[in-house]
């Protein structure tokens, strides 16, 4: 989108269901997006094209959040499969599995600087989790 001249640039097509979230890299050059086909896509702005599929959840992924200091080198995801996992950006292993909302997980986040992850259940809980274990 050229928000100068309202003009859609390219459109990135992938997904088999819709899309309901996405966020940018620090890195400046991918966006990953999630959605109800429970996989998170990681897209290369540079080239226009999906660089990446990550079979993340069992369910809707409902959020995602890259780390944003240095190059955002973990991606927080979460789902309504009741789990957040942290995935590696160098290689999109999974990092970290987490579980302990009852039900969905509707959103999270980062602590500023990565010292901690912030997530939020349908459960109608707030929880805090220490990133010592998960980065």
């Amino acid at each position: 989108l050229d928000l100068t001249a309202g003009k859609k640039i390219f459109a990135m097509v992938g997904h088999v269901k819709r899309i309901v979230c996405a966020d940018f890299s620090p890195n400046g050059f991918q966006v990953a997006t999630g959605g109800d086909d429970h996989s998170v896509k990681i897209w290369d702005l540079r080239k226009r094209a999906c660089a990446y599929t990550v079979p993340a959840h069992m369910g809707l992924v409902s959020e995602l959040r890259f780390l944003q200091h240095g190059l955002g080198e973990a991606l927080l995801s979460t789902s309504f499969d009741g789990t957040i996992r942290v995935w590696g950006t160098r290689d999109w292993r999974k990092l970290a599995d987490l579980s302990g909302h009852e039900g969905k997980v509707m959103g999270g986040d980062f602590e500023r600087g990565g010292k901690a992850v912030f997530t939020v259940g349908y459960d109608r809980t707030l929880k805090k989790w220490s990133s010592d274990s998960l980065l």
